[in-house]
């Protein structure tokens, strides 16, 4: 009979607890340091100036955004570089979750288990990304340059305002793709087995508060899925797909 593990590090757990906790505040610094910034481009009325700055060089509404863009993104992306660089390097190498140096790319050790497959929250996939930006906001941009920043706002405020309830949908959908796996595969103690392990090699906290995994989890908690299929009753006949 194989051999699974199904029981969690006591040890590992308290350092996931840590690295999440830590996680979660270097998010609200961040958020907080973007919407300052954008802040104080419409308040100080960079935004305006450098617009007019920019129309003095040319009228090409193209060009006109990549400037604006060029300079608006590079000055956040310095203010930015000392957060990233600890939330990307130290903070991985501090926990064991990383063994690159500066001469690598600056995000975790690509051998480390991806947070998505986890549910836990990744602090480089949250909000305010500019690979997130609809190509509309672009397009309008080309017209009013110096609104990119109310745009960056509202993108920001809608993402925060929508996240809880677009993460409920994916725990669901995820949950019941966990409920069809455990039937298709008619075997609970490996897929517990390989949860247990994902958490323990991960520094993914199986249990955090119910207000941690409503709002930024996309997945349901390691330690509900581990239960579920520790108390998964096999059913007979052919499997039901998810969705149906």
């Amino acid at each position: 009979m194989a051999k699974y593990e199904i029981t969690l590090d006591p040890e590992r757990q308290k350092q996931a607890k840590a690295y999440d906790r830590i996680s979660r505040r270097l998010m609200v610094v961040d958020l907080a340091l973007g919407a300052i910034y954008i802040l104080a481009w419409l308040l100080l009325g960079w935004s305006e100036a450098l617009k007019a700055a920019l129309l003095d060089l040319t009228s090409n509404e193209g060009l006109l955004v990549a400037a604006y863009g060029a300079v608006f993104g590079g000055i956040y992306f310095l203010i930015d570089l000392p957060l990233s660089y600890y939330e990307g390097f130290v903070l991985p190498h501090r926990f064991g979750l990383s063994n690159q140096d500066l001469r690598g790319d600056l995000r975790p050790d690509q051998e480390r288990v991806d947070h998505s497959r986890d549910g836990r929250f990744d602090p480089g996939n949250h909000l305010c990304r500019a690979e997130r930006i609809p190509q509309y906001v672009v397009a309008v941009g080309g017209r009013y340059p110096a609104a990119l920043p109310v745009f960056l706002l509202v993108i920001g405020l809608y993402g925060l305002v929508t996240m809880p309830l677009t993460n409920a949908y994916s725990r669901w959908r995820e949950r019941r793709a966990d409920q069809y796996a455990l039937r298709m595969t008619g075997n609970p103690e490996a897929f517990a087995s390989a949860m247990t392990r994902l958490a323990n090699q991960n520094l993914s906290d199986a249990d955090p508060e119910p207000w941690v995994e409503a709002l930024l989890y996309s997945h349901p908690a390691l330690g509900k899925r581990i239960a579920m299929a520790k108390s998964t009753s096999l059913s007979q006949g052919e499997p039901e797909a998810p969705g149906t």
